[in-house]
Parts: structure tokens; sequence; C-alpha cells
């Protein structure tokens, strides 16, 4: 009757070890209570004033074990870590790629903007008389569009 008392009271152990628990949007590792093996009792959520949230085990002999706890991100663990590296290295990546195609579509709009002011220079001053000769009032529109600008800006 004892040993099946002990090995259910093992079994319980094992599975706390085993389990990590959610508490408030928070993981919880239970693992550490295997150092006080048959005084475990009840976990009890409390707010430290200044370190944040922890948790409080309290145990039936009195003694009451404190421990900060981790949100999942960042949880000390080897395999997260390398998740958030690539996640972040991806994150880069995709930034860098909007930052291109950021930049070439306005290099194409500047480069639209400019052809198209080119191509209004050389139809005003390429106006001609039925003579051949050049048609000065085209000068004179651009000269006056360009002391315009200077005094808008």
């Amino acid at each position: 009757m004892q040993n099946k008392i002990q090995a259910k009271e093992k079994k319980k152990l094992h599975d706390l070890q085993d389990s990590s628990k959610e508490v408030n949007g928070y993981w919880v590792s239970l693992g550490f209570v295997t150092r006080f093996p048959g005084w475990w009792l009840q976990p009890t959520l409390r707010r430290e004033e200044e370190g944040g949230e922890g948790l409080e085990i309290e145990l039936e002999l009195g003694v009451t074990q404190q421990m900060l706890f981790w949100s999942e991100k960042n949880r000390p663990n080897n395999q997260r870590r390398a998740r958030a590296e690539y996640r972040r290295k991806i994150e880069e990546k995709e930034q860098g790629q909007e930052e291109t195609v950021k930049r070439k579509q306005e290099a194409e709009i500047a480069k639209k903007k400019y052809k198209e002011q080119r191509l209004h220079r050389f139809k005003k001053l390429n106006q001609k008389t039925r003579k051949g000769q050049p048609v000065m009032q085209g000068k004179i529109e651009l000269m006056l569009e360009a002391l315009q600008q200077v005094d808008n800006s």
C-alpha cells in the first residue's frame, strides 16, 4: 500500500517536471519542484512590486521558493532563440526588399518626370516658322517658367 502511494507521488512529481503551465500569458516551468519531493502543495501567483510577475510556491513545511519566470519569447531555449533569429532575418530581408522596390519606384517616377520636362522643353525650343526660323515665343516662355520656379522655391 505504501509503495503504491509513493509511486503515485513520484508520478505526480514526474508529470510536474515534464509539464509547463501557462499563467496569464506566461509559460512557467514547474520542473524545479523536484528539489522538494513530497512537499509540493499548490502554486500561487503573485505580482512582485519591483521585479514584475513572479510565481511563489508554497510547500507543506512552510518552505517557500520564489521564481521569476519568462514570457514564451524570452524563455531561455536555444530552439526559440534560433527561431526568433530566423524570423528577424526574414523580416530584415523583406524590409530590405520593400525599401528596394520603393526606391526603384521613386527613381522611375523621377525619370518619367524628367523625360516629360525634357519633351516639353524640346517641343517649345524646336518650333519653327514657315520659313524655318525658330519661334522666340517658346524660348521666352521657358525663361519665364524657370524664373517662376526660382521665385516659388
